[in-house]
Parts: C-alpha cells; structure tokens; sequence
C-alpha cells in the first residue's frame, strides 16, 4: 500500500538531489488544516472520503516542473521550456493541482462548453448528460499548464455529492473529449504521478483510447505500484531512455485496462444522469402560475392523513423541511424537461428529483403530472393533489392520490416545467 505522504516527500527530495534534475518550478500549499476542511465540507454540504482528501493534507496545492538538465533548451515560460525537452526525446515532469478551494469552488474551464441539456450524452460511468457533466467537472492535474493557448490534455475530477471518492477522467482535444480513457479514481491518479516524479511519459499511457472501456472505473488494488522499481531507480531509467519508460509503464497500465474489461462498476459510480441543476425545481420557494408550494405540515393537514399504512410509510420519510412542489393537474401547462427514456431512468437521478413537479406517462396511458414523492426499490410514489384555480384565482384542493408506479412500466419521465 502506498504511503502517500512519504511517496510525495520522497519524489520532491529524489528530484532536488539528483545533478541530472532542473527543476524549474516547485511550489506547494501548505497542509490543510483540520479547521480549513470543516469549512469545506460545510460549503459542500457533504463529505469527501478521507483517501481523497490525503493528499491535500500533505500538499494543499502543488505546483511542479523539471527537466533533463543534460539537455540544452530554449529560454521561455515554464511549459515552453518543458515542450522543448520533450521535442529533444529527452525526460520532464510536471504536476499542476490546485488547492483544495480553487479546485472545488472556483469557475472550470470545463463549464466554458456550449453543449445545451440534453443534447448529448456521454457514456461515462454509466450515462452522463455531457452538458452536467461539464458543470461538474474541476480540472484536477493540468500538468501541461500552457498558460498560452491552453492545455491539450487536462484531467478533471468529477465533483459531486454521489462520488465522496471522486472520480477522475482523461479529456483531450482542448477539454472536447472526455471519452477516450478509462476513467479512474484522483486518489490513485495522485498515487501514480507522485511514483513516477510527474513523468510526461508515465502520464501518457493513462490517455490510453479506449471508448468501449468508459462505462467501467479503473480500480487497482491496494499494492498496485509495489511491482514498479524503487522511484529512484525509476527515475534513472527515465532519464537514460524515455522511450523504454513509457514502453515499461504503458505495459503495466494495460494490465490494470484489461483487468476491467467486463468488469462490473460499483454502484456508486454507475447511471447517473441528474436534472436538477438545469430547473432547479427542488429550490422552488414561491408559487408559480400552474405551481403551488406546500411545506409537509400543510399538506398533511389538507389531505386529513387518511392514507395506508405504507402510504403512511413513503410520507413519513419524506424530508419534514423539503417544500413540496405540486402542479395543476392539467399536463398542457407544462414542458417535460430532460426527460428520462424508458430503459435508462437511474434510480440516482430520481431521488435528486424527489419534492419536484414530474411529468410522466406509463405504458399504455396518458401523461401524468405530479409531485415525485419518494422511491423505493423499482418504484417511485408521487402524489397529485387535484389542485384547481377558480375564476377568481382562488386554490381549490380536492381529490388527492398518493400511488407508487413501476420504473419499468414507464415510458419516460421528466421534471414538470411550467411553460412560458
């Protein structure tokens, strides 16, 4: 198992030591303190695993370039300096991670795609709306760091409250393409690069193509580098010959691609397709034309409680803070947003959606609209509330019906947007 602390301390003293080093740049964060990560985590709002978290409680932050002193190079900013060795065929290495903070709250890159909702869908572990999956995307080791016209290959790692262990994912083509690599997790991507001193020629094979390969994630075990040599014996051969290098390590990842091929992904990673972020009906506050907001106290008390017992059960569990976001019953009023096609409806996507105005239509009957209410198992419960307006606009509510449907028995689903 690595030790991730001494791996990175040992990587920094092996390269500051070795006459055949030049490092042109080194920086990095100070720990993250435990203070600095109660603030984080309440800014988040949920927890990141501990694994990830390791490294920034060496380095919260890290900056690293170096070269092959031996070679001679062109004067220029870092990344020139860099592209110059490599052109030579000589070795260099770089690591560019943001703090912590940067990393998880300030704007990405990857949010600058014009790709609208629903217009693409990557299959990424499982499915992913590419256009949400841009949103959620923080560049995690832009270790080309070209300030001049952006960076080629950039990694991103997926942040959101489903993956606490995130997930990291090889783009190219200037962030255009994210489906060319065997997706992995940050923490063992940050394993790797601090074994291999940052090596662009270690780095490379993990952009390895492999479309068919990206619904899975590449989880090696604990001891995956203790069959490597000794980092400085490591080093030595990537100074005295890249290319047998890269030849060495590319051997050595393809091992770990084809242990996952037809491997089974964890669940936490797999089908996850959410519509919240595009209308964010769950933060619906105020009543809308054709929406009514009740808190739970106040529907419970106008539908006078005279439910089953497992009815009782699904609106027992529902959050006692969370508004409860009915529509009018008339579906005409509304657009179906983003919708969920029959085959692919990820009981993830659906619980983000609980609280939330649905449209839906079952096999073999007409479109319904409601209010998502809870899901369990292959079912999900929504409620209608037989909400009307009179003429005078005043609410009327009369009949009401808290029914579970089948997944499977669905055509599609969606959130219920009022239409303009």
């Amino acid at each position: 198992m690595v030790n991730l602390k001494r791996a990175l301390h040992d990587m920094i003293e092996i390269l500051k030591n070795d006459s055949r080093v030049r490092i042109l740049e080194f920086e990095a964060g100070e720990p993250l303190t435990e203070q600095e990560l109660h603030a984080i985590q309440r800014q988040l709002d949920w927890t990141l695993d501990e694994r990830f978290l390791e490294f920034f409680r060496v380095y919260n932050g890290l900056n690293l370039s170096w070269i092959d002193a031996r070679i001679q190079s062109n004067e220029g900013a870092v990344w020139e300096v860099v592209e110059d060795v490599l052109a030579q065929g000589g070795a260099a290495g770089s690591i560019y991670i943001n703090s912590l903070q940067e990393m998880l709250f300030e704007w990405s890159d990857f949010e600058s795609s014009e790709v609208a909702p629903g217009e693409y869908f990557y299959d990424i572990l499982g499915r992913w709306d590419q256009s949400l999956l841009n949103q959620k995307l923080k560049v995690f080791d832009d270790f080309e760091n070209n300030q001049s016209m952006g960076s080629f290959y950039t990694t991103g790692v997926v942040i959101d409250a489903l993956y606490q262990d995130p997930p990291l994912l090889f783009s190219d083509d200037y962030m255009a393409c994210l489906d060319g690599s065997l997706p992995m997790l940050a923490r063992h991507y940050i394993e790797f690069i601090a074994y291999t001193f940052g090596s662009r020629h270690a780095r490379k094979p993990l952009f390895h193509y492999s479309f068919n390969l990206t619904t899975s994630l590449l989880i090696p075990p604990d001891s995956w580098l203790d069959v490597l040599p000794e980092p400085r014996d490591l080093l030595d051969t990537y100074l005295s010959n890249p290319q047998q290098h890269e030849s060495y390590l590319s051997e050595f990842i393809e091992k770990y691609i084809n242990l996952s091929r037809g491997s089974k992904v964890p669940d936490a990673y797999t089908h996850y397709v959410d519509t919240s972020f595009t209308h964010p009906a769950k933060q619906i506050k105020e009543e809308l034309e054709h929406i009514v907001v009740f808190s739970k106290a106040e529907l419970y008390s106008k539908i006078d409680a005279n439910l089953d017992q497992e009815r009782r059960h699904i609106f027992s569990h529902y959050p006692p803070e969370h508004p409860i976001v009915l529509p009018l019953l008339q579906p005409e009023y509304y657009e179906a947003v983003n919708r969920l096609e029959r085959g692919y409806i990820p009981t993830a996507t659906l619980k983000n959606m609980i609280g939330s105005p649905i449209m839906f239509k079952a096999v073999r009957d007409e479109c319904v609209v409601a209010c998502l209410m809870g899901v369990e198992g292959s079912n999900f419960w929504y409620f209608t509330g037989g909400i009307y307006r009179d003429s005078n606009d005043t609410i009327h509510f009369g009949y009401y019906g808290l029914n579970a449907c089948t997944i499977n028995d669905v055509d599609w689903i969606a959130l219920a947007i009022p239409k303009q």
